[in-house]
């Protein structure tokens, strides 16, 4: 995309995030989506539950930390599934920042056993002379992939499911 190389100049030389742990997290921290969801939650708490808070001696952090956070519960779930979904899912922020192997997301090393065994099995498709073809099992392989990266989030969504459901319908009718 058009902002890759300001970022990369700015996470690099500015930031100095590379080869850290930050560069995985920092840059997904703050979404401009995330915030207007949460908005249009906040805009639904009606002004008279805030107003009786007031009235009973609340100040603006009780009432926002007492009543709005509550309230707002199944936006702050379906927020962080989907958060927890993108850094699950990002693969890419490490092949540009991480080059310690001990930094790399589970995504991104199933990428690279994928990468190797697809390449391997070109390299002894284009052999020639070999007395005992052995056909690599790369389909396989990325199945069992898509198993071992589908199963934490499809664990994680089941304790969150059903602020989730009420989060998007939610999010979603304007009254």
């Amino acid at each position: 995309s058009g902002g890759l190389v300001p970022s990369y100049i700015l996470i690099t030389q500015y930031l100095h995030l590379k080869d850290t742990i930050w560069v995985l997290i920092l840059p997904g921290l703050v979404s401009g989506w995330y915030v207007l969801v949460l908005r249009t939650f906040f805009q639904d708490i009606p002004e008279e539950l805030l107003d009786a808070a007031k009235i009973d001696g609340a100040g603006e952090w009780r009432i926002f930390f007492q009543i709005a956070v509550p309230l707002s519960t199944p936006g702050l779930a379906t927020i962080a599934l989907f958060t927890m979904l993108g850094y699950w899912n990002d693969f890419y922020t490490a092949l540009l920042y991480i080059e310690k192997r001990e930094l790399y997301p589970i995504q991104y090393m199933l990428w690279v056993i994928l990468q190797s065994a697809e390449w391997l099995q070109k390299a002894q498709q284009e052999q020639t002379g070999m007395a005992m073809r052995i056909e690599l099992p790369v389909l396989p392989m990325r199945m069992a992939m898509a198993v071992l990266a589908i199963g934490p989030i499809a664990f994680g969504y089941l304790f969150v499911q059903k602020y989730f459901i009420r989060g998007i319908r939610l999010g979603s009718l304007k009254g």
